[in-house]
Parts: C-alpha cells; sequence; structure tokens
C-alpha cells in the first residue's frame, strides 16, 4: 500500500530465473542434501542471476535471511523488493553451499513454442511417451534439436513426474540432447534417477523420473 501511494504502481523485482520446488527425485538427480528449497531450472539470459553467477540445478535455500522453502515462498520474498535492490542469495550446488549477490530487475516473458508432432514409442523411463522432432520454422524460440512430447499415457512414471504433452526435451541428466532417437537410447539406458530439462511455455524446468 505505501508503495501504491508512494509511486502510483508497484513495480516487483525481478531474478531472472524459472523456478519449481524441491523433491526428493530432483534432490537426488542434482546430488543435493537439501530438504527443501526452490530448484533453478533456468536463468534468464542477460537477468540478474545470469550476472550473479547462478546456474540451472542450483537450489536457493535462503535470501537475506528469509529460508526459502519452495518456488512459492522464493516468488514472494523476491517479490516483495523493488528492482534495483540487492539481495544475498544462499543456495547449494551439489555438495557445496555459495553464497551470491544479486542486484533484481525487470524480467520479461518467453514466447511459447509451436512444433509439429512426428511419433516415436519412448522406452525404459519414458515408456508410454510418443516423441516427436521439433520442426525449427514453427516455433518462435527456433528449436530444432531435442524431442517434443506428443502424447503420455496415464499413470506412467513420466506422466506420475509431471511429463506432459507439448514439452520439449532438451538435456537428460544436465547434458543436451539432439534427437528423439537419443533421448530414447539415454532413458533406456538409465538405471537410477532420469533428469529431463524441458520447455515449457517458453520456459525451461526439470522433470526428474525414477524407479
Amino acid at each position: 500500500m505505501d508503495k501504491l501511494i508512494k509511486d502510483g504502481s508497484i513495480r516487483r523485482g525481478r531474478l531472472g530465473v524459472v523456478i519449481q520446488d524441491l523433491s526428493p527425485e530432483l534432490a537426488k538427480a542434482l546430488g543435493v542434501t537439501a530438504d527443501a528449497g526452490a530448484v533453478v531450472s533456468q536463468v534468464n539470459g542477460g537477468s540478474s542471476a545470469a550476472d550473479s553467477g547462478l546456474k540451472a540445478g542450483d537450489v536457493i535455500i535462503a535470501v537475506d535471511e528469509d529460508a526459502i522453502q519452495n518456488a512459492a515462498v522464493l516468488r514472494n520474498i523476491v517479490g516483495a523488493h523493488a528492482p534495483s535492490e540487492r539481495v544475498q542469495i544462499r543456495f547449494r550446488r551439489g555438495k557445496d553451499e555459495l553464497h551470491v549477490q544479486a542486484t533484481l530487475s525487470d524480467q520479461d516473458r518467453f514466447p511459447i513454442p509451436e512444433v509439429k508432432k512426428e511419433s516415436l514409442q519412448g522406452e525404459g523411463y519414458l515408456s508410454g511417451v510418443v516423441l516427436a522432432s521439433p520442426d525449427a520454422s514453427n516455433n518462435p524460440e527456433g528449436i530444432a534439436d531435442g524431442a517434443i512430447v506428443v502424447a503420455v499415457e496415464d499413470n506412467c512414471a513420466a506422466a506420475d513426474a509431471g511429463l506432459q504433452a507439448g514439452d520439449i526435451i532438451v538435456a537428460i541428466n544436465q547434458k543436451s540432447i539432439h534427437s528423439p532417437m537419443e533421448v530414447v537410447r539415454t532413458a533406456k539406458q538409465e538405471r537410477d534417477v532420469l533428469l529431463l530439462s524441458v520447455r515449457r511455455d517458453g520456459q525451461t524446468r526439470f522433470v526428474a523420473i525414477g524407479s
């Protein structure tokens, strides 16, 4: 209310990341020991997060003196600051606990991609998933590598983990992949946890599929 009276509008700080809740599966896949936090699944180019050195896979556990239990808490705490304010961020990267300072800024949204659908059956952890090759000519981001999820059967491991039709798989276990066939081969060989990086609604998020 004070900000609205003083400035006539409310400007919320942006860190420039896409985040999601830390689950036990994600913690295992990322090799972190935290029980709570917000997982950074994407760092937007040119953002304050990028300038501070945050990376995809980092788990934010505190901002200044405030503990971060989940993604919603991080959004609320960061949004309570105005652009240009500085915050101290404590996070885990693998087994290490690190600190950075970030100057918050405004952040634009990303466009939603569109791709054509060509089918290929997934295997292993991706059993029940139909994959396709992205069509770079039909999506604003120009995605040509990876694989689009055409369909996900109900009650399969991928569906339980939150994988959705329309997701574009761009990396597995934090390594870039380039084709649906490469996705199928990697998923078939994995015996522990399959950590997917997927593009959804123009943003990147993690999906961890385990037994």
